[in-house]
């Protein structure tokens, strides 16, 4: 949490925000066939690698970012 309380609330429910977000447009649980828990990641768009497929860090920090909320 930051020290000043006001700013912590602020970045507080900005994470939860963006969480749910992430929740409800692009998590995989309606698509059993899926191999990843969120879609519509990208590795390198101007490559075209890895676009609007599920990305490993991505996936990472989403599960860290939960676990924090959650507890």
């Amino acid at each position: 949490m930051s020290p000043d309380s006001l700013k912590g609330h602020l970045y507080w429910s900005t994470a939860v925000q963006i969480l749910r977000s992430l929740c409800e447009k692009h998590l995989a649980k309606s698509d059993p066939k899926w191999e990843g828990i969120l879609k519509g990641g990208v590795y390198h768009v101007h490559k075209g690698l890895g676009v609007d497929e599920s990305v490993m860090w991505g996936e990472y920090f989403f599960c860290e970012a939960l676990e924090r909320v959650l507890w």
